[in-house]
């Protein structure tokens, strides 16, 4: 057996997914495009406030569409 169907190999060697999903956003990555302090997301990881959030082991990850339905849901003002 070779692994899953959803991996194959590119011609250069590397690893191709054949998922079509992003990378989760990391800790800062998360707090840039929120422009926010990390010490705010840790917050809202243990409190079960803000964006959706995933652990990962340790580490805290977000996907970037749960990232962009937090801000929409939190947008203020006229549609």
């Amino acid at each position: 057996m070779s692994g899953p169907a959803s991996v194959s190999k590119q011609e250069n060697g590397q690893t191709a997914h054949a998922c079509p999903h992003r990378r989760l956003a990391n800790i800062d990555e998360i707090a840039e495009y929120l422009d926010v302090p990390k010490g705010t997301i840790y917050q809202w990881s243990s409190r079960g406030n803000g964006p959706r959030l995933i652990k990962v082991g340790r580490h805290i990850k977000a996907r970037w569409s749960d990232l962009d339905a937090y801000l929409d849901a939190h947008t203020v003002g006229a549609a």
